[in-house]
């Protein structure tokens, strides 16, 4: 997918996104956010200026083994 439309309360809103080689996303309009994955393909982080929607501004994932 790249290209989403959603409606809620009558409000309408598009939304891009992009994908790396490995087909994971690698950015997304609906946060303005840009995506970073560990050599296993595990996302290690999202950054985005959306701070409403998303408190810290960035979010981290960390994994066990």
């Amino acid at each position: 997918m790249t290209n989403q439309s959603l409606s809620l309360n009558g409000q309408s809103n598009n939304y891009s996104y992009s994908y790396d080689p490995l087909n994971r996303i690698a950015t997304s309009s609906q946060f303005n956010g840009t995506y970073a994955y560990n050599n296993r393909g595990n996302r290690l982080s999202l950054q985005s200026d959306k701070a409403r929607e998303i408190p810290a501004g960035e979010t981290n994932y960390t994994y066990d083994a």
